[in-house]
């Protein structure tokens, strides 16, 4: 089917929705290939070129994907189409999945005009949906138009880490209700792409900006200081295992200076966030370095694997599935296309996927582990807002 919407990226975040369980399927991925080729060129016009570009928000590895590109290539070939780049038609190709079947979906782009096209094959026999066993469940708590850098739920509290300051919320009913607006001033203009992080420990926290370090509590009255400093931030991780790393002043990344459950520091490559996970007692580190791989290093910043096709922002969780924690991984995208994060786990010295990708309306901007969940920010594309979302990963029987 075709559909024309008006929001590509609530039509995808909804793909195993609109995508009915029992809806028709192609055999293999070269069949679903070949009628999203049919419906590319039907939304194209005749002789048509066409700028295709691909990614993978499912739980399978590349080669059903390049099985998917390779046939749906030679697909609009066969009925005159071009491919290239500037074309006068965009098409981005994802492949994702539901319950029962896996999904290409493209998003055709030419001029003003914008429809989405899907096309699906069947699982195999006797496979098991990725997404039975284990899944992201997103629960969205709160959106706003002011950028938020990070949130935190102590107690019956929310609190928000915004560029003008620390927001603090009570519970009233089933809403949140300000309590009070802590302001944050800083000696020097913020860096375009801003982050900040929030650290607490029971009620008294720590808010970390770059250049500036607040601390703070929200009970019994709310309060706060804020001083012009360059302390390490502090970054927490799944199993209560936690790192030590000093923020680029100015920039938007950790300049490499780092420590690991002891005070003797690290120098290394700049990375933009961390996680641990793997055996609490002797857990590896990964770290989403600037140069877009993400590295796996031991207590002793040995390099056990580099993994490349992750986005800047990883955050790892403690959950009831297989190793007891997983890492959350942002996906490659720019600022003005939607975004995804998956689960994975460390097993036989690499990451496997463990869930299948979970879809945001645009790019995350945040994401920080909570223990047992972690909190996504999201710059909703459609509303102009930012949105807030407490992530836990689900296990299936």
């Amino acid at each position: 089917m075709i559909a024309a919407v008006k929001g590509w990226h609530a039509l995808l975040a909804a793909a195993w929705i609109l995508v009915p369980a029992r809806a028709w399927a192609a055999e293999d991925v070269a069949g679903a290939a070949r009628e999203l080729a049919a419906k590319t060129a039907l939304f194209a016009g005749a002789g048509a070129t066409i700028s295709a570009s691909y990614r993978n928000l499912s739980s399978l590895g590349p080669a059903p994907l390049e099985q998917a590109r390779a046939g749906y290539e030679a697909a609009l070939r066969q009925v005159g189409m071009r491919l290239g780049d500037g074309g006068t038609v965009e098409a981005q190709i994802s492949l994702s999945e539901n319950g029962s079947q896996y999904l290409l979906i493209a998003d055709l782009r030419k001029g003003d005009d914008r429809q989405v096209a899907m096309a699906a094959w069947k699982r195999g026999p006797g496979a098991k949906p990725a997404d039975s066993a284990a899944w992201i469940e997103r629960k969205v708590v709160w959106e706003q138009e002011e950028q938020v850098l990070d949130a935190a739920f102590p107690g019956d509290a929310m609190v928000l880490l915004a560029p003008s300051g620390v927001g603090i919320y009570a519970k009233r009913g089933d809403e949140w209700e300000l309590r009070q607006v802590l302001r944050i001033s800083s000696p020097r203009p913020w860096p375009r792409d801003l982050r900040g992080h929030l650290s607490f420990q029971g009620a008294s926290f720590r808010a970390f900006l770059p250049g500036v370090t607040c601390g703070g509590a929200t009970e019994p009255e709310p309060r706060m200081e804020c001083r012009a400093a360059e302390d390490p931030w502090s970054v927490e991780s799944a199993g209560g295992a936690g790192m030590s790393a000093y923020f680029a002043p100015g920039r938007n990344y950790f300049d490499g200076r780092l420590s690991i459950g002891n005070p003797a520091m690290h120098s290394g490559p700049p990375f933009y966030s961390a996680a641990a996970t793997g055996d609490p007692r002797q857990p590896v580190w990964l770290l989403a370095l600037v140069n877009g791989k993400t590295q796996v290093v031991d207590s002793g910043f040995n390099v056990l694997a580099e993994i490349p096709g992750w986005g800047s922002d990883i955050a790892s969780i403690e959950t009831r599935c297989g190793t007891g924690n997983q890492v959350l991984a942002t996906q490659p995208s720019d600022a003005n296309d939607s975004d995804a994060i998956q689960s994975y786990i460390w097993k036989n010295r690499s990451m496997a996927a463990a869930t299948p990708a979970a879809v945001f309306p645009g790019p995350v901007t945040a994401l920080w582990a909570r223990g047992g969940s972690a909190v996504a920010v999201a710059r909703d594309l459609e509303a102009g807002k930012y949105v807030i979302y407490v992530l836990t990963v689900a296990c299936g029987e």
